[in-house]
């Protein structure tokens, strides 16, 4: 009878040990997941910081060769009145 009160005894706390594993095995994968997830958040944060750094990049580059080809538009446009004037004459 001592053996199977021992035993009965033995399977209560292991009955109540796994109760208390259920929860904090499911905290534990919670926040497992959360972790997961914060750091996903946190990649695709600095991967939309770099695309926009890119595209900033790419706007101010547009820009400068726009203004470059301005200023050779206006350089051949003086030539050519330069040399109209000189033809004429």
């Amino acid at each position: 009878m001592v053996s199977g009160t021992s035993e009965l005894s033995e399977l209560g706390s292991a009955l109540t040990r796994a109760r208390m594993t259920k929860p904090e095995s499911n905290r534990t994968i919670h926040d497992e997941r959360m972790s997961l997830k914060r750091m996903q958040f946190s990649e695709a944060q600095q991967l939309q910081k770099r695309c926009i750094s890119c595209a900033e990049e790419e706007t101010r580059c547009r820009v400068k060769l726009l203004r470059a080809q301005a200023r050779k538009e206006e350089v051949l446009a003086k030539k050519r009145k330069r040399n109209s004037r000189s033809s004429s004459r």
